[in-house]
Order: structure tokens, then C-alpha cells, then sequence
């Protein structure tokens, strides 16, 4: 995905290229060292290049108004304390946050 927006393709396009690929029912399992290290630093597999957080609310956002239904969801891996004040727990409350408001939005219609 990296590759092709450093070749000029819009995170836009690509979420809902991934969103048109999903069945009409999804279940969403969110592991939250897919996001960038500097978000969750206490993760326990921390890899360079992750999400950006704004990344991930559009993309979950991209899901729901494409008329798929999130139907459940789960957040893994989230460390909380992770020697920032407990910034790994705030990123992961602030994302199940997010799934639950685009989770009820996929139902809204």
C-alpha cells in the first residue's frame, strides 16, 4: 500500500478498493501494532510503517459507508503502560471508540 501512494495512488482509492472487497458482513479484528510504533510503542510486535491513526479511522470509515455491515469486532494486542503514560492505552480506547461509532453507522441505514 506504501508503494503505490509513494507512486501517487490516494489512500482514498485504495480503502475503498479494500472496502469493495469485503463481504457484505465483516467481522473486524483490529490489531493495534498495525498502526505506527510511535502510536503504540509498547505493542508487542512494533514494525515501522504502520498506520497512521487518522489512516485507520478512514479506512474503517471507507468499510461502513460502503454499505458492508460490521457485524463484531475485537482490538488485540494493545500494552497498556508501555512507558509513555499510558499513551498505548489511550490510542487503543480512542480506536475501540471509533469501531463502535462506525460499527452502529453500518447498520444506520
Amino acid at each position: 500500500m506504501a508503494h503505490e501512494r509513494f507512486a501517487g495512488r490516494s489512500w482514498s482509492s485504495q480503502a475503498e478498493e479494500i472496502a469493495a472487497a469485503l463481504p457484505e458482513q465483516i467481522y473486524v479484528s483490529f490489531d493495534i501494532d498495525g498502526l505506527d510504533p510511535a502510536l503504540c510503542p509498547g505493542t508487542g510486535t512494533p514494525v515501522p510503517g504502520g498506520l497512521g491513526f487518522n489512516e485507520a479511522v478512514y479506512l474503517l470509515a471507507s468499510v461502513a459507508r460502503s454499505g458492508r455491515r460490521i457485524i463484531g469486532f475485537d482490538l488485540v494486542e494493545v500494552a497498556p503502560g508501555g512507558g509513555r503514560d499510558g499513551w498505548d492505552g489511550n490510542v487503543g480506547a480512542r480506536i475501540l471508540y471509533k469501531l463502535i461509532g462506525w460499527s452502529l453507522r453500518s447498520f444506520g441505514r
